[in-house]
């Protein structure tokens, strides 16, 4: 039984065996004498009670089902990185509300500025800055071979000055085959004939085609 679609509206429709043998379905122990309104009290109350205990956010109201949104921002100021695969790294941040006024006061801009390490201990040995809107809260990045570590920067950048706001942890970049971290085009490339096999050979193409802005 769906207990979803239980609303008031829909039980005053059932007879009262039919009631009866919900509640039976349900667990629930129905004295045989017991008023029709009340076992349809009881089954709502029941039908709260596991849609309470299922940890799935849906209310009944207006003996309808409904499914509560998540909230656009949760008023925090964070930016964090996964690894999608060894070539994409998918970058995600809020802001709050009073940063995000500041922003709009100062006529301030924001930047990712994408960072590459070889060690956590030393200084940045390579970077680049991503400009973003203020509307912005997601972002890909495709990731230069040969690179350790990473770490993404939020900034706000005004006419006079440009402050970190929020930073990620740094990600160790994992290191493949040098077949695929060397592939660079018009260079000839022995690729091992399993790797052919599985068509590495045209996947190859394929990223040069579509991503050749970041081959040198």
């Amino acid at each position: 039984m769906d207990t979803a679609n239980l609303s008031l509206s829909y039980l005053q429709t059932l007879s009262s065996s039919d009631l009866l043998a919900l509640a039976d379905e349900l667990g629930i122990d129905i004295p045989d004498d017991l008023d029709r309104n009340f076992v349809i009290g009881e089954l709502l109350d029941a039908a709260s009670e596991i849609l309470a205990d299922s940890k799935e956010d849906i209310h009944l109201l207006s003996g309808k089902a409904k499914s509560s949104a998540l909230p656009e921002t949760y008023n925090v100021t964070m930016i964090d990185v996964v690894l999608r695969n060894p070539v994409w790294a998918f970058v995600y941040w809020d802001l709050k509300k009073s940063d995000v006024e500041y922003l709009k006061e100062n006529n301030a801009t924001l930047m990712l500025r994408v960072s590459f390490f070889d060690s956590e201990l030393e200084s940045a040995v390579e970077s680049f800055d991503m400009g973003i809107r203020l509307s912005d809260r997601k972002q890909y990045i495709l990731i230069p071979t040969g690179k350790s570590l990473m770490r993404i920067d939020l900034l706000m950048e005004s006419s006079v000055e440009t402050l970190l706001i929020a930073q990620t942890r740094f990600v160790s970049l994992p290191h493949g085959c040098t077949e695929l971290t060397d592939v660079q085009p018009g260079k000839q490339t022995d690729i091992p004939e399993i790797m052919n096999v599985s068509g590495m050979e045209r996947l190859l193409k394929e990223h040069y085609i579509n991503h050749r802005q970041s081959f040198s």
